[in-house]
């Protein structure tokens, strides 16, 4: 894993929630570019956590 984020000194981020049955989903994982979560990345993982709830 040549570009994997840990090697390269670059940070991820991943958003979950808890599901049913006491899952744990991971509805978006990302590499940060800034210490803030942008905007965008939140509202996917909103709607995405809304789809696994359904």
């Amino acid at each position: 894993m040549g570009n994997a984020p840990w090697r390269s000194g670059r940070l991820a981020r991943a958003l979950y929630v808890t599901a049913k049955n006491q899952q744990v989903v991971v509805v978006r994982a990302f590499v940060k570019k800034t210490r803030r979560t942008p905007q965008r990345e939140i509202v996917l993982a909103l709607r995405r956590a809304q789809e696994v709830s359904q």
